[in-house]
């Protein structure tokens, strides 16, 4: 149990990394547009 928790830790951390990558992106596309 405990790997698979680590595994879900994991992906979950490089989730919220890649979604804070991915809204820094969309917030400078849309101050561009602007």
């Amino acid at each position: 149990m405990e790997n698979i928790n680590e595994k879900n830790n994991n992906l979950y951390e490089q989730f919220l990394k890649y979604s804070y990558a991915d809204l820094k992106e969309l917030f400078k596309k849309a101050k561009t547009k602007e």
